[in-house]
């Protein structure tokens, strides 16, 4: 008898993250679609994870580990993604967790729409003061058609529909048909695959709800613990492969706009991220020449940016210091904190602020 493919692979690259593994995967295999493999790609743990991981697969023939030398979560889930037999995939983190009927209503939607990605909405929780609150998706991805090409909302698909890979189901065979993969660098590895995966998509669609619970400010997070590892230009580097590509597929023109925010969104706030004041102006050189160049690529169009981008944007244009654009964001992070009182934006903008101090004493050293 054929064996036949699970509706759903869940992909979990897990490196030392014993504390909420037990959760995560309660969560995926407590789904009430139950037609699903789990594969689970431990990446080197020096914790317990891997135990963690081979005593749930023991209960539960849904789930298979493999194994593989420290290589970065872009590796393990490429590698996830060799092994997957779903004929859709979903990633997911291994710290965070997932609504009941998750995959049930993406995977429903998908098949119902003959959708290559399927968008929804998630949560985020801090993980300094516990406050979870609701985003994604945004109002002008709810508000598209039910089905779309990724290019339909190329001004602002990026930013709204996330760099990231845990808000989407993406049909295997078109990933292998495109050839998306994710890139195998330290840091940043998810964003060529997320953007790439729905700006070439040519039937996209979105349930707007939210499922997904995405823990933000954890200790030991590689997003939010920058290390100072001389390489403060890897977010750069991942822009640039998308910007080739769009180029390759002669799409960079329409997808400008769109660019253009995704480098004043996270752009901004990676260089923000980064450990020390000299890799901030390393990465903010960078930075400013790609934001200048889309500025002038983008013309009048840039006039739909909203308020906040404008100022960023006036900002860069007109500053070769990244200090006043430092300053910026501390206080609208601070103001933000207090709005929402989410102490992940207030820790953001500490690290702002003494940042700031050092780019002080930096740049009066000469940059």
């Amino acid at each position: 008898m054929a064996v036949t493919a699970p509706k759903v692979s869940v992909i979990i690259p897990v490196y030392n993250v014993e504390r909420y593994l037990g959760e995560c995967l309660g969560s995926v295999l407590g789904q009430t679609l139950r037609d699903i493999e789990v594969v689970c790609v431990d990446d080197g743990s020096t914790d317990g994870s891997l135990g963690i991981l081979r005593n749930i697969a023991s209960g539960d023939r849904r789930v298979k580990v493999l194994t593989q030398a420290n290589a970065g979560a872009g590796a393990a889930r490429n590698r996830g993604l060799r092994e997957a037999s779903g004929d859709y995939v979903f990633f997911c983190d291994p710290d965070d967790w997932c609504g009941r009927t998750m995959l049930k209503r993406m995977y429903r939607r998908a098949v119902r729409l003959k959708c290559d990605v399927v968008l929804a909405g998630a949560y985020r929780h801090d993980a300094v003061c516990s406050v979870p609150y609701a985003a994604y998706p945004s109002k002008r991805l709810a508000a598209m058609p039910d089905v779309f090409p990724g290019i339909d909302a190329a001004d602002f698909l990026f930013t709204d529909a996330r760099a990231n890979p845990w808000n989407k189901l993406v049909r295997r065979a078109y990933l292998a048909e495109r050839g998306i993969w994710f890139q195998e660098q330290l840091r940043v590895n998810d964003l060529y695959f997320s953007c790439i995966a729905v700006a070439e998509a040519q039937r996209v669609s979105v349930v707007n709800d939210a499922f997904y619970h995405y823990r933000i400010g954890r200790p030991g997070s590689l997003q939010d613990n920058v290390r100072s590892d001389g390489r403060p230009l890897l977010w750069l580097c991942a822009f640039e492969a998308v910007r080739s590509r769009l180029e390759r597929d002669g799409a960079l023109q329409t997808f400008s706009l769109g660019l253009l925010r995704l480098l004043l969104g996270t752009g901004c706030r990676d260089m923000v991220k980064q450990a020390d004041a000299a890799s901030i102006a390393c990465h903010y050189r960078q930075l400013r020449r790609e934001i200048v160049d889309f500025l002038a690529m983008c013309g009048e169009r840039a006039g739909c940016l909203k308020d906040f981008e404008r100022r960023e944007a006036d900002m860069v244009r007109n500053s070769d210091s990244p200090l006043p654009l430092a300053v910026f964001l501390a206080r609208h992070y601070l103001a933000r904190s207090a709005g929402r009182g989410t102490g992940a934006s207030a820790a953001f903008a500490r690290r702002l602020a003494v940042l700031r101090c050092k780019l002080s004493a930096f740049l009066c050293g000469g940059v």
